[in-house]
């Protein structure tokens, strides 16, 4: 399986995410994601509907969540994560958008043809996912720095240059250098 290449090692973030993307869509066979497509264009009802299905079937894996109005239309077509499990476990900015954030982005707008946008929340650490709108460009998640606990975080600040470190007040610590490219 595509995720065992990535075992003991350290890929570059495109990769990382190309292969949690392959393992995604590899859950759902072909036929099914393009009968999908063909069936189900998006609009307002299908947001709706993944956003159920989401709670519904999701809540295990990424912890509890509710259903809650999209900003802009009002439509119930957003998750609320309160605690998002994975964000929470990884406790690394890079993991979460690698490993998570744009997998899963990419999976909803590939195997479904609907757009999803994961909205990370690094200081409490829930997440908002929201069907029918598409991630910002520039996506913001990008300009994370790392988190303080993470092993990581002097690597991050001394890829930077020392920008950023403790001591350096009014300094924004720079984005984690683990993030990779948009």
């Amino acid at each position: 399986p595509p995720a065992a290449r990535m075992g003991g090692r350290s890929s570059p973030p495109a990769e990382q995410r190309q292969v949690v993307l392959a393992t995604l869509l590899g859950l759902i066979p072909a036929p099914v994601r393009t009968l999908f497509k063909i069936f189900f264009k998006p609009a307002p009802w299908v947001d709706r509907m993944n956003a159920v299905i989401t709670v519904e079937a999701f809540a295990w894996l990424v912890g509890p969540c509710k259903i809650v109005p999209r900003e802009g239309d009002g439509e119930m077509a957003a998750v609320e994560l309160r605690k998002c499990r994975y964000l929470e476990q990884s406790g690394c900015t890079a993991s979460c958008v690698n490993f998570c954030k744009r997998p899963t982005e990419a999976f909803f707008r590939e195997a479904f043809g609907v757009d999803a946008h994961l909205e990370p929340n690094h200081e409490d650490g829930s997440c908002m996912m929201t069907f029918g709108a598409a991630p910002p460009v520039p996506d913001p998640s990008f300009q994370q720095a790392c988190y303080a606990s993470c092993s990581k975080a002097a690597t991050c600040a001394a890829a930077a240059g020392g920008a950023g470190q403790a001591g350096g007040a009014g300094v924004d610590p720079p984005p984690c250098h683990r993030l990779g490219e948009q």
